[in-house]
């Protein structure tokens, strides 16, 4: 969002995920992404869809960085 709240979407990378898509492979892939922008500690939600392998990682990120909810 800019200052005056506009919305702006970018896309910070297009990777792979090792298989199988567990959420360790997962959290491990988004924490790097993370990392390679410097942005783990300027974020604070991560919006996903609803499958268990998706929620569970990002609540093992939490652990990790307990700043992402």
């Amino acid at each position: 969002m800019d200052e005056v709240f506009q919305q702006h979407e970018f896309v910070l990378a297009v990777t792979y995920v090792r298989y199988p898509h567990t959420a360790e492979h997962i959290d491990d892939t988004l924490l790097e992404i993370l990392d390679n922008w410097l942005l783990r500690e300027k974020v604070n939600v991560i919006v996903t869809d609803n499958s268990l392998n998706m929620k569970q990682a990002i609540k093992d990120i939490n652990y990790i960085a307990s700043n992402i909810i």
